[in-house]
């Protein structure tokens, strides 16, 4: 897959010295950490694609939902299960709060549309995407959902690419629902 920074795969995080030298670690950087290794799971586990060949998506078809979304909702997870449920409530808050700050076309572009060359990538990948897998959570349970997240990573080791159409039919199949 093609990595940020010009590498080619998103196997490599930079720390600096500092960050081992502290006697615990911080909050900031558990996030920072989750994120990264998040990102190495669901983009190494296969090359992440645009729409499923037949689809009727747009082009992108999904792949910042699956390349930088995904991870983000699994970083505030994972930061829920280091310090605690009160810690995971304020990431989401966090996201909530920066997503509101945003102009109000870039919060009304379908996460399925948007590219990494629209200015407002960034900023809406990271706060839109958890808080809409946070919704779907919601809907079908955490368990059903992180079970249907691992399991379309399982297939796209065997199939060799990870679709949004993938996810949101492993979910759907997940929950029972449509």
């Amino acid at each position: 897959s093609d990595g940020a920074a010009g590498f080619s795969s998103s196997s490599a995080v930079a720390l600096g010295r500092r960050v081992f030298s502290r006697p615990q670690t911080d909050a900031e950087t558990f996030e920072l950490l989750a994120d990264s290794l998040a990102h190495i799971w669901t983009d190494g586990a296969a090359a992440v694609r645009g729409a499923t060949p037949g689809s009727t998506a747009s082009r992108s078809g999904g792949v910042a939902i699956i390349r930088d979304a995904l991870p983000r909702y699994l970083a505030i997870l994972a930061m829920g299960d280091r310090f605690g449920a009160s810690a995971e409530a304020r990431a989401f808050d966090r996201a909530r709060v920066a997503l509101l700050r945003q102009r109000d076309a870039a919060v009304s572009i379908q996460l399925s549309l948007i590219t990494p060359l629209d200015g407002a990538y960034l900023g809406l990948i990271s706060t839109k995407g958890p808080m809409v897998f946070r919704l779907i959570e919601r809907e079908v349970g955490r368990e059903k959902m992180l079970g249907a997240i691992a399991s379309s990573i399982a297939a796209a080791r065997s199939s060799g690419s990870l679709t949004a159409d993938n996810l949101r039919a492993a979910i759907s199949t997940a929950s029972g629902k449509d």
